[in-house]
């Protein structure tokens, strides 16, 4: 599998588990951003994948 397969595996962007925001965040055990915005949209981008 290459690594961008890998990836958006493991970040739930792809066949996502998580149901709510706290859930992505226990999965990922913490999500590091440099800024909060991009930390929210990121969480966001993941709970969207699976409302779709």
């Amino acid at each position: 599998m290459n690594p961008a397969a890998i990836r958006f595996l493991n970040q739930q962007l792809v066949a996502p588990q998580c149901s709510d925001p706290v859930e992505v965040v226990n999965y990922m055990g913490a999500i590091q951003a440099q800024e909060y915005r991009m930390m929210r949209w990121a969480s966001t981008q993941i709970l969207r994948q699976m409302t779709c």
